[in-house]
């Protein structure tokens, strides 16, 4: 579900809008009936219209959060990544009725996520990845099709996985039933920008295919299975969990989109053919007063992202607007107004 669903509502959907959430009806010109007269001739209803809504909204949102924070300070969006792999002199390993892949563990990382990109692997066969909880032996991922290599080659994953839980252990596996397997150097760990490690434990394995997926059937060994990963801020989460920041952006951000659509819909009725400058007034004043409450809810933000990894203070030059000739002393009384030496005053008495 769209986590902005918990955050703004429209009435008339099949779902009503959660308790607390603002309402897009509430603002000027919207209503149940100029949505659903305003969309897309090929859009069978109001909820179709509204939950494309939300989905172009939380993208919009999402992004131009992530510009104003950077204004103020140092937001990491993608924190570190796995190393990479090489060859390796390791023996191959037969096909057996296993799962073999890699254990990811760490400790709670609040607002992280580790984005699975692929997995690696030397052999030649027809591959289903798997991701499993092995707190709990519950699968959370499967390949929608198998996939087939020859020789060596990548199988796209494209899966994220939250670090928010106290104790995070994930196994990240292909089925080696019918597949041999060349042995890679690799499984390094996660490395961050400054070149130290990034708490995550990496570990290659296996667990039997006829025993549960659960940490204690984990049998480590050589690499024959690399994972290609980054670890990477969770917005969404955040804002999840601090939707009271976010209503009144979020309101008026989906109310100019409602608008937006009116203007360009290939319908044709009372909604989308009359008072045209009026809507497009409307429109201009909803994205701006939208962007007025993104700005003003960053300092908010950063005070409960502060204590965790994913906000770094940034150095007064590299703020917007401060630039480190700013801090040149003004020797001669004029300011700081010329500070190219062709244009330096020459004070006369």
């Amino acid at each position: 579900m769209n986590y902005l669903s918990n955050i703004v509502g429209l009435t008339g959907t099949t779902i009503p809008p959660v308790t607390g959430a603002k309402l897009v009806n509430d603002l000027p010109i919207i209503s149940s009936s100029f949505v659903l007269g305003s969309g897309k001739l090929t859009e069978t209803g109001i909820d179709e219209i509204w939950n494309r809504t939300l989905t172009n909204a939380a993208d919009i949102f999402e992004m131009d959060l992530y510009s104003e924070i950077s204004k103020e300070d140092r937001f990491r969006q993608l924190m570190s990544m796995t190393a990479d792999f090489q060859s390796s002199t390791n023996p191959d390993k037969a096909a057996s009725s296993r799962y073999e892949g890699v254990r990811l563990r760490a400790a709670r990382q609040k607002n992280t996520n580790v984005f699975v990109r692929n997995l690696y692997v030397n052999g030649s066969g027809t591959y289903t990845a798997k991701i499993f909880d092995l707190n709990t032996g519950l699968e959370l991922y499967t390949s929608p099709a198998p996939v087939v290599i020859v020789n060596e080659g990548y199988i796209p994953i494209n899966k994220r996985l939250s670090l928010d839980k106290l104790n995070n252990n994930y196994f990240i596996a292909i089925n080696a039933t019918s597949i041999n397997l060349g042995a890679i150097n690799g499984n390094k760990g996660f490395f961050n920008d400054r070149c130290g490690q990034f708490p995550v434990d990496v570990t290659s394995g296996s667990i039997l295919t006829a025993s549960a997926q659960l940490d204690a059937n984990f049998v480590s060994g050589n690499c024959y299975v690399h994972v290609e990963a980054d670890i990477a801020s969770d917005l969404t989460n955040f804002m999840t969990l601090n939707p009271d920041l976010f209503y009144l952006p979020a309101q008026y951000l989906c109310g100019y989109l409602l608008l937006a659509d009116s203007l360009k819909s290939d319908k044709f009725n009372i909604w989308t053919n009359t008072n045209r400058i009026e809507r497009m007034e409307e429109m201009e004043n909803q994205k701006a007063t939208y962007k007025e409450y993104v700005k003003k809810v960053i300092q908010p933000m950063l005070m409960r992202l502060a204590p965790t990894v994913i906000v770094e203070k940034k150095d007064a030059s590299e703020k917007l607007g401060i630039h480190t000739q700013s801090l040149v002393p003004d020797y001669y009384g004029w300011g700081n107004e010329y500070l190219d030496s062709q244009d330096f005053p020459h004070r006369y008495y």
